[in-house]
């Protein structure tokens, strides 16, 4: 209807007449990317609002690993740091105890930050929808950070294994199944692999465990060491973790309530 009065208004030469149209059929095309761009906006706001709701609940889930961690380690961590002390304490604690530390001190906890929003922003390109340059960029360095901890974890795990291997070679696989049996339960062992394990009681063990051979053992001494730098690796790690975590979380929780 619009062009059809357009084309009439020029054909009679009525100017006037055709700039109204012209501007009304602009105007409402102008109208019309509005609408469509306000619309956008909005979904774009919706969008980067799930994105940081979803961002904060990884990162107080990541925060939760974190602490149960911290707990599930703490008895091996102990254990680590008192088994390395005994090397050089004037009254080594007796057979049993040393035992029962190695075998405590037998623990590695790895754990895996929550990454999966941060890496579907960044992977899908949506990282534009958050319209906070700063938090863009923390986003993209706290994600950068997590990859390479999962990185250093793994290089920890081996040195720890390594470590631990020649620590728990010098115990007798009898007297290690047996502590662990004592220590955590009956269930731990099925008993046909521990009746394999730990010879019956009248015969004579050849390589029972001998504490004093084993505190006197630089070897061993050096290997228990190693196993007490990257638990304390690991350890830093985790509190770094939970920090960064933190910081960042707070950070897109403000967001969320501008």
């Amino acid at each position: 209807m619009i062009l059809s009065r357009l084309k009439k208004a020029i054909r009679e030469q009525n100017w006037f007449a055709v700039v109204l149209e012209f501007l009304i059929v602009v105007l409402g095309v102008v109208i019309g990317f509005q609408i469509s761009a306000w619309g956008e906006s909005r979904a774009d706001r919706a969008q980067e609002q799930s994105y940081l709701r979803q961002l904060a609940e990884d990162l107080r889930e990541t925060e939760g690993i974190v602490a149960e961690a911290d707990s599930a380690i703490e008895a091996a961590e102990y254990a680590t740091y008192r088994l390395h002390h005994s090397f050089y304490e004037p009254n080594p604690p007796p057979r049993d105890s040393v035992l029962g530390l190695v075998v405590q001190a037998y623990t590695f906890q790895s754990i895996r930050p929550v990454t999966g929003t941060a890496t579907a922003l960044i992977t899908s390109g949506d990282m534009n929808v958050i319209r906070n340059d700063d938090l863009r960029t923390a986003i993209t360095a706290y994600y950068d950070e997590m990859e390479r901890f999962v990185d250093n974890q793994q290089y920890f795990f081996e040195r720890w294994f390594d470590a631990m291997d020649i620590v728990s070679s010098q115990v007798d696989g009898a007297d290690f199944a047996e502590e662990i049996r004592r220590a955590y339960g009956t269930g731990t062992i099925p008993d046909s692999v521990f009746a394999l394990m730990v010879p019956q009681r009248e015969r004579v063990r050849p390589f029972a465990f001998d504490h004093e051979a084993f505190l006197a053992s630089s070897r061993t001494n050096r290997a228990v060491f190693e196993v007490v730098v990257q638990i304390r690796n690991m350890e830093v790690y985790r509190e770094q973790m939970t920090g960064r975590s933190s910081a960042l979380r707070e950070q897109i929780e403000a967001e969320l309530n501008r």
